[in-house]
């Protein structure tokens, strides 16, 4: 047992969850770059908390816990920043303030019933939390030696990766700077026979050493490192192709296999708690699992919590959008679907899928909306936020208390922490946006939110009449079946290390084939490592990875705002479908 020092933990939890959440909302709308922050809210706890928390690992996880959650606010802000794009006029501020409260606050309360079975019962990695474990320990340790040397080994490989960053993703002067490698003959093939011009990037591909997913790399299993490397194969060299010999245009060919991975997942995610209960995994009975003991008082101020959040959300849909109170609701019963699906893709690579939960939403609930509903992005992109939320809030939260479980940190403080720190992040985040989009012009370039535009062009694509075609339908049933089968052979005795892991599978199929492959990389060092220097990797090998994550998320901080500043310009262009912008 612990004892918490409430002052100086709500004090610092305050300050540093406000410099978090002002850094990813101005990081997001001025690069499209955004990020949950838990790797930087740990850095900032440990340069500024130790002073006076010391050696209290639990009061500096508790702080981290809080200012990472408060952060997750402010890349919320970047759905909020498209409805503005969408709609050719300024939101007003009040408004802004209603929607972050409805839905920063439900996806908080949607996720704590996950806990038990995304994190106390589950053996996924969830490779933000080990680091940040990893360095809270460091920090906090009574081993001088220790420190010592696992501080030199991640300086060592977070300055390597650092630079490398700076190097992969950023160059001096103006413009945008492509850089490709065509596709093989397949991919060139197909897109002669159908008559479209190959695009590097598109039908072929771009890599780049990314110091960031290799360093996720060194903790996700390389079962999982190789399942990612599958996934994004079939992604670049199966279904591009399949989609333009098909006849579907460049686009959407570029987006079959993200509905594809996307169905593969909602497949596992729904069908593995029914399985769970009655297949046996690793020799061992499912049912045998940790029970947690929930006091009445606590399961019915859940209860009470979400009722309430639920009414408020129906009221400010309501008010603000004529959404009826049952589309609200039904959007809720999707969003915490789909929040289960990003909870499991963040445990297994430290991805959280927030768009395509969104966007997934978005296409479920054109089916329940009313017409004129359906034809207003600015009511698609308000149900997207609310997906969204749920998945960025969850994402964070699982990540915290998975961290809290290994350190031994009590659950339902790191709850608290949670809500206290949402709650200053949902102060200033609308804030924040109103005065920097009150000094520079959105969508402009000195803030050009890249990340609001693909979601608002993407609102508008559906609002318009985008249809789905056969093929679409087709490979979304077929991955679904798959997904559920790979789920069953995964969990039969002798035949895991075998199959490929389908949630690892479905998550590059939402990356760029550099990303997924990068992380494949990671994994493959760190397995030949465990193999080649089985002492050295066994006291460093994690170390290193951290440093090397550690240094890659530093990086991308201060690239966006060198960027943000106009002395750096990115590398590749940030839009998810850059290349159809830049002509023949």
């Amino acid at each position: 047992m612990y004892t918490v020092r409430w002052v100086p933990v709500l004090f610092l939890t305050a300050l540093i969850t406000v410099f978090q959440t002002a850094i990813n909302v101005y990081g997001t709308l001025a690069t499209g770059w955004g990020d949950s922050g838990t790797v930087l809210s740990v850095l900032l706890t440990i340069l500024i908390a130790q002073k006076w928390m010391g050696k209290d690992i639990h009061g500096m996880n508790l702080i981290q816990t809080g200012a990472s959650g408060g952060a997750s606010v402010g890349f919320i802000i970047a759905c909020m920043a498209s409805m503005q794009v969408a709609g050719r006029s300024e939101l007003p501020l009040s408004y802004v303030y209603a929607m972050m409260a409805a839905t920063c606050f439900i996806g908080c309360c949607v996720a704590i019933p996950l806990r038990r079975s995304m994190v106390t019962n589950s053996t996924l990695p969830y490779p933000d939390a080990v680091i940040t474990s990893e360095l809270l320990r460091t920090a906090t340790s009574d081993d001088p030696a220790r420190v010592k040397r696992a501080s030199i080994v991640m300086a060592t490989a977070g300055l390597w990766s650092l630079l490398l960053t700076f190097l992969t993703k950023v160059k001096i002067g103006t413009g945008v700077l492509i850089h490709s490698i065509y596709a093989p003959k397949v991919g060139v093939y197909a897109a002669k026979k159908v008559g479209v011009a190959t695009l590097g990037g598109e039908l072929g591909f771009a890599w780049s050493p990314e110091p960031l997913f290799v360093g996720i790399g060194f903790v996700v299993s390389f079962r999982t490192g190789v399942s990612l490397l599958v996934g994004g194969l079939l992604s670049l060299f199966f279904f591009k192709p399949l989609g333009l010999t098909a006849g579907l245009d460049l686009k959407d060919s570029a987006e079959l296999h993200k509905w594809f991975g996307i169905a593969m997942m909602l497949g596992i995610s729904l069908v593995e708690p029914i399985i769970g209960l009655i297949v046996k995994k690793g020799g061992e009975s499912a049912t045998k699992r940790i029970e947690e003991k929930r006091s009445p008082w606590a399961v019915a101020s859940w209860i009470l919590l979400f009722l309430a959040l639920v009414t408020v959300a129906v009221k400010v849909f309501g008010v603000q959008h004529k959404i009826p109170w049952h589309n609200v609701l039904v959007a809720i019963a999707v969003m915490w679907a789909l929040t289960f699906v990003a909870v499991r893709a963040t445990g297994a690579a430290n991805i959280n899928p927030v768009r395509a939960a969104a966007m997934t939403t978005i296409v479920v609930m054109m089916a329940f909306l009313p017409a004129d509903l359906r034809k207003d992005p600015q009511v698609l992109l308000a149900i997207g936020l609310l997906a969204g939320a749920g998945a960025t809030m969850a994402g964070d939260m699982m990540v915290d208390y998975k961290c809290g479980k290994i350190i031994g940190t009590n659950p339902l403080h790191q709850t608290y922490m949670q809500f206290f720190s949402v709650a200053i992040g949902a102060l200033v985040a609308p804030l924040m946006f109103w005065v920097i989009t009150h000094t520079f012009e959105l969508g402009k370039a000195a803030l050009p939110a890249p990340g609001a535009q693909v979601w608002a062009g993407m609102a508008e694509l559906l609002a318009g009449g985008k249809q789905f075609s056969t093929l679409h339908w087709t490979v979304t049933g077929i991955a679904a079946i798959v997904g559920v089968i790979f789920t069953l052979l995964e969990r039969k005795e002798g035949l895991q290390r075998f199959i490929p892991s389908a949630m690892g599978m479905g998550i590059a199929m939402l990356l760029p084939f550099e990303m997924a492959s990068a992380i494949f990389v990671g994994a493959a060092i760190k397995k030949v490592l465990s193999r080649v220097a089985p002492v050295w990797d066994k006291e460093h090998g994690y170390n290193a990875g951290i440093g090397i994550f550690a240094g890659g998320a530093l990086a991308g901080v201060v690239v966006a705002f060198l960027i943000a500043g106009s002395m750096l310009l990115l590398k590749y262009n940030v839009l998810e479908f850059p290349l159809w912008e830049l002509g023949e």
